[in-house]
């Protein structure tokens, strides 16, 4: 899609950032590269132009520091070693391309993978899981998560490290969350899904404490039963506190050592020889756009009690702070994010609805909903306790992306960061339409059945199990209001979004 519009619509000169290419490459531009521009260009836009510039020469710029190493990084390590051979027949900002465009891509993969697992395990039912993970191909958000840009990767790493925790292996998880910090600023929020986890242990750890707390036979029987029941409680509390201090520092080792040691060696040391290594073409851009240079004076965050650049940069270069975003002329981008804010605002109430009790106690008690006999089997699956913390999750980024960010990246930020609005909005388009799985096994039990002779019959039957989503989006006007709307947001962002993006267009 990107490869027609590209070529068709001339790009708007937004005026971002976009440094000179590199000079004195192993091979210099030829028809390949030509090939690989037409084919591949229109994904090389907007930040995409920040990562793939930091994965070739690293942090030259203060406000390159708004964008988190993990990503460039990977990219730099695959275009050194598994396309290293391209480099002698390809420009190696292009090389830099491909090996942003293949690692997302095979992330892409795994994360649909993950997803339909954590679906499975959390919600108990395979044909949302499944439902989610189709409806994931086609997200909004879905030309920045193939485009050079850490969406994907950070997606990945959450999902990754959820399925880990459901699993019980809470190292892998930490480890998961801790990397996610290295990808985006917002991983630093997922450590609350480990504090959550030691929250509700410990809750219910005291409240069986006191429920166990009854009259025995004799006194000296309860005095030592009492003061055993303490000893343990009190044991088992210093024990998650150390735990939890223990996975705090694991899960802040990566951030720290990038953001105060990493960053400040380079930013806040004025080092005259550190400009002799970067590029004249590039000290020349940076001094043009009045960048602030690696080794060319100590940066003001330098001088903060906690020196981290990045809400410096982020205030500094692109005015993020509270309510600051909020003008006449950024509607437009307001209205952009209505759709997934409605999402989410829409999820967080309907779980409300079915789990007060739970939400009013934060999942140390729950209840289960008793369904009339007409209610869809699928709403049990939002009767979950278990989905508290990503809903709670899901709502803080909300709320947060409407008071303090740029709001037309609450899109991409929103379904990246979480699993649930791919299974809310399967959960709302799945209740009239059977999944791939349901109906393969009712097709193999009839097929098994003496009534099963018919070819057109099993011909039909062999259609309808390959079609799930593609058979919602054809028969469009047959659809619910909530599946239509569903479906028309999904694909109109798709479609616009990579026609906006690759030409420079102003988008989410």
């Amino acid at each position: 899609m990107q490869l027609i519009f590209n070529n068709l619509i001339p790009d708007h000169d937004a005026g971002v950032f976009n440094p000179p290419s590199s000079a004195g490459t192993i091979h210099s531009s030829g028809a390949m590269d030509y090939i690989v521009e037409i084919l591949l260009g229109g994904l090389n836009r907007w930040d995409s132009l920040y990562f793939i510039h930091i994965a070739e020469h690293g942090y030259i710029y203060q406000n390159s520091l708004a964008f988190f190493p993990l990503f460039p990084f990977l990219v730099h390590l695959l275009a050194n070693t598994l396309c290293f051979p391209v480099q002698f027949i390809l420009n190696y900002n292009n090389v830099l391309l491909i090996s942003a465009l293949l690692c997302n891509v095979t992330l892409f993969v795994l994360s649909v993978k993950i997803l339909f697992r954590l679906g499975r395990n959390v919600l108990n039912n395979t044909d949302i899981a499944y439902k989610a993970c189709l409806l994931f191909c086609i997200n909004p958000a879905n030309i920045f998560m193939i485009a050079p840009y850490s969406e994907i990767l950070y997606f990945f790493l959450v999902v990754y490290g959820l399925l880990c925790l459901e699993s019980c292996r809470k190292m892998s998880a930490i480890s998961m969350f801790a990397f996610s910090s290295l990808a985006r600023s917002n991983g630093l929020l997922n450590f609350g899904f480990i504090l959550y986890e030691n929250m509700i242990f410990l809750a219910i750890t005291l409240k069986s404490f006191f429920t166990g707390m009854s009259v025995t036979k004799n006194n000296s029987t309860k005095n030592i039963s009492m003061s055993f029941r303490i000893f343990t409680f009190f044991n088992i509390l210093i024990a998650q506190v150390v735990y939890v201090f223990i996975s705090l520092g694991l899960f802040l080792v990566p951030f720290i050592l990038y953001q105060i040691y990493y960053v400040n060696e380079l930013f806040c040391e004025k080092m005259q020889s550190t400009l002799a290594v970067i590029p004249d073409y590039l000290i020349a851009y940076g001094q043009e756009k009045q960048y602030q240079i690696r080794g060319n004076s100590i940066s003001p965050w330098c001088n903060f009690t906690i020196p981290l650049s990045y809400s410096f940069v982020q205030r500094s270069h692109w005015g993020v702070g509270f309510l600051k975003y909020y003008e006449f002329k950024q509607i437009p981008n307001f209205l952009l994010a209505l759709p997934v804010t409605m999402l989410s605002l829409g999820c967080v109430m309907s779980y409300y609805k079915w789990n007060k009790k739970t939400c009013w106690t934060l999942g140390i008690e729950s209840h289960t909903v008793v369904l009339k006999k007409d209610d869809e089997e699928q709403r049990c699956v939002w009767n979950n306790p278990r989905l508290l913390p990503y809903v709670v999750h899901i709502l803080m980024l909300t709320v947060f992306g409407w008071m303090f960010i740029h709001i037309q990246v609450l899109t991409r930020m929103l379904f990246s960061s979480s699993p649930l609005l791919y299974w809310f909005a399967a959960y709302c388009t799945t209740h009239e339409t059977k999944t791939k799985v349901t109906l393969r096994n009712e097709y193999d039990v009839l097929k098994s059945t003496e009534n099963f002779s018919s070819v057109e019959t099993e011909d039909n039957l062999k259609h309808t199990v390959m079609n799930i989503l593609l058979d919602q989006i054809l028969n469009f006007k047959h659809q619910m209001l909530a599946t239509k709307l569903i479906l028309v947001y999904f694909l109109l962002y798709v479609v616009v979004g990579s026609i906006m993006f690759c030409n420079f267009l102003p988008w989410t």
